[in-house]
């Protein structure tokens, strides 16, 4: 799907040289993470196939 500019009502400047804000990394608990990382050592890292 394309737009024209007619359906464009804003823009955002860029500023050359600029940085993105520094952010605090994502964290997860690490109960969780040792759930997501036993969960994809179960599947191999693979897709079902259906």
């Amino acid at each position: 799907m394309t737009t024209t500019s007619s359906e464009v009502d804003h823009a955002i400047e860029l500023v050359p040289g600029a940085k993105p804000p520094a952010m605090v990394p994502y964290r997860m608990k690490l109960a969780g993470v040792d759930g997501v990382s036993q969960s994809l050592l179960t599947q191999g890292g693979q897709e079902d196939e259906e």
